[in-house]
This record gives structure tokens, sequence and C-alpha cells, in this order.
């Protein structure tokens, strides 16, 4: 343990990479590397907090009366009673409050967007966020064997989740592109958001996973979307990120353009 400590306590920082410094003496010095680190995902095999609910998914934003707001798919939410006469839906919206050891829920609603292509698909929530009071969440068509996500649309509620609103005569998103969205939050209210007035969003193509057996397409391209928060609904104001990984940022309203598509 000891010459693990001393071997961390000569490591060294640059902005080319990591390098380490040697002690006095040695034959040469190591080449600083750029880092190809990208970033890490873990999933939790198991709930970390159990409650009395059912379904998956559940996107979540925390909302300005300070309770968190939360969507599940396949589920009963948090309408259970045993021995379950309750139908499972794709799709359902509950009100999660209290502290971890006595959360609480209620289910609010199942009425929220619609499918879009017909045959075999559900509702499925993606992605939520609470701005200036009003919840936003993204709903994709979703195929009843799991397998491609074909379109995708936004709801607004402004009733903390009663009830919601959406354009019923088309999907915002479609032809696969940009279909599983998810927000980026803000904090409370999206509070934290003080630099520039828009609401971000990552969104995949294809398929929301890999295809569980190839018919349809795997997702390939990660996208990273921007709107002006007073108009999440209105798709002609959304736009696609054009930039490079450096941090030097363009931007280009409508359609997700092939520069602006990042492998996933």
């Amino acid at each position: 343990m000891n010459e693990c400590r001393r071997a961390f306590g000569r490591m060294g920082l640059a902005a080319a990479g990591l390098f380490l410094v040697l002690p006095a003496g040695a034959a040469r010095a190591i080449v600083p590397q750029d880092s190809t680190f990208f970033s890490t995902v873990h999933i939790e095999s198991a709930d970390s907090l159990s409650s009395v609910s059912d379904g998956d998914l559940w996107p979540s934003c925390w909302s300005d009366d300070g309770h968190l707001y939360a969507a599940n798919g396949d589920g009963r939410g948090f309408t259970m009673v045993e021995p379950r006469p309750n139908p499972v839906y794709d799709i359902a919206v509950s009100r999660i409050q209290g502290l971890p050891g006595s959360l609480t829920g209620t289910t609010l609603t199942t009425r929220i967007s619609q499918t879009w292509k017909a045959g075999e698909y559900n509702r499925k929530p993606t992605g939520m966020v609470c701005v200036d009071g009003a919840l936003y969440m993204a709903v994709q068509d979703l195929a009843w064997d799991f397998n491609d996500a074909p379109n995708a649309t936004i709801a607004k509620s402004t009733d903390r989740g009663a009830t919601w609103t959406w354009n019923t005569s088309a999907p915002m998103f479609g032809d696969y592109v940009f279909t599983t969205i998810m927000f980026l939050d803000y904090g409370r209210n999206n509070a934290w958001n003080t630099f520039d007035g828009y609401v971000y969003a990552y969104g995949l193509d294809y398929n929301w996973r890999d295809s569980f057996d190839n018919t349809v397409a795997d997702p390939t391209k990660l996208f990273l979307a921007r709107v002006p928060k007073t108009s999440i609904q209105n798709r002609a104001t959304w736009q696609f990120y054009t930039g490079d990984l450096n941090g030097n940022a363009t931007w280009k309203l409508g359609h997700p353009p092939a520069q602006a598509r990042a492998a996933g």
C-alpha cells in the first residue's frame, strides 16, 4: 500500500496528457501522450432504491414545486393494488415525493402523446425537463418487439402533469432520426441554466438500443440539439450541433445535417 501511495504521489498532469515524474537519476522521461478517454457509463444491475411502483424507463425532472415528475413504460406506475387489478400501461406519468426510504408516488395520467406509425407500436417516454414551471416530455413510437423507433414528439403540461398537449397532426421528429430524445437537465425548474435561454437535448437515430435480431438498423449517430426555452414544441426552432469536438460550436436549424452526427 505504501509503495502505491508513493507511486501516485509521483504522478503529474500535463495539458497533453498524463505523465509520470521519475525519481532523480532515472535514465529517461516518459513522453506525454494524448488521452483517448471519452466517458464511462455504469448501469445498475438492480434497483438502487425500491418503492411501491411498477414499470421501466422512468425519465424524470425536478419541478418548480420541489417534486420529482417521472414517466414509466410498461407498468402500472404507482397505481399498484394487490392482486394488481390495474392494467399495464405503455406510458404513465407520476409525481414522486418524500425522501429516500420513504418515497411515495401518485400516478397522474396515462393520456399523453400518441403512436404515429400504423402497426404494432407503443408510446415510450425517453426524456423530461421542467422549464419555467411547465413540464415537457419526449415520447417515441417503439415497436412491440423493441426493434425500432421511427417517430417522436414532445408533449407539454402546464398543470404539473395532470393534462398534456401536443401537435396531434404529425410527429415532431420522424424518419428514424433524432427519435430517442433525452433532455439535459439543469437542476430544479432548469434554474441552473442561466447563460443562454436554450434547452439542450441529446438524440439517437434508428433505434433506442441495439436491434435484438438485426432486422432493422442499430443506432449509429448521436446528435446534440438546442431549442429556445420559449418554443420547445416548435420544430422549426430546433438547432443541431455542427461544430467540432474541441468546443468550436456552430449550429444549424432544421433537419440534423450529416456533419452534425457524431458516432455514438
